[in-house]
């Protein structure tokens, strides 16, 4: 059985037309109302993460730069593994969330 979704706008708290409220229907027979994230809250929450996840880099493009090829050979396993499992293992953490996340909650 699929879940029944459908979407209203949220007049009745005073926020912008944007803002929606989705309700779906668990197979269970619970109605969820959930409110998702607008383009502006996803957007800053994208900038902290990039801004810690760039200050990382950083970080460690400048300790690892004296190394020649072996440093940049570190550089790029480093970088892949921010970029892979950054969100993972915030998402795995007791939060459920990246920091640029839970700022803008």
């Amino acid at each position: 059985m699929r879940a029944r979704q459908h979407r209203r706008h949220d007049r009745g708290q005073g926020l912008s037309s944007l803002d929606t409220v989705v309700t779906a229907e668990a197979p269970e027979g619970i109605e969820l109302v959930l409110r998702p994230a607008g383009i502006v809250a996803r957007a800053y929450a994208f900038l902290i993460d990039a801004l810690i996840r760039g200050t990382i880099l950083l970080i460690a493009s400048i300790a690892l730069g004296s190394m020649n090829r072996l440093g940049g050979a570190l550089f790029l396993i480093l970088l892949f593994l921010i970029e892979w499992l950054y969100p993972v293992l915030f998402e795995l953490m007791p939060g459920s969330a990246t920091p640029g996340k839970r700022a803008v909650a």
